[in-house]
């Protein structure tokens, strides 16, 4: 999964994500790449865990301390 962003003040390398899988919630973390201004992160789904990928939230922040954590809704 990736996330674009980017910040005047730059942002930092790690940012935390949720994702649900059925009833399921993970959470894990994204790495910066600098060059293409994209968070991307990966994760190992147990065997026994069905149902669709959906990305809950994900949490920025830039190196001067300030914090967003967008939460995907459904429509």
């Amino acid at each position: 999964m990736t996330v674009r962003a980017e910040d005047a003040s730059d942002l930092v390398k790690a940012s935390p994500f949720v994702i649900q899988i059925g009833d399921r919630t993970y959470k894990g973390y994204m790495t910066r790449s600098g060059a293409k201004k994209e968070y991307a992160g990966s994760f190992r789904v147990p065997n026994h865990v069905k149902g669709k990928v959906k990305l809950k939230s994900v949490t920025l922040s830039d190196y001067i301390g300030n914090e967003q954590e967008a939460v995907v809704s459904e429509k």
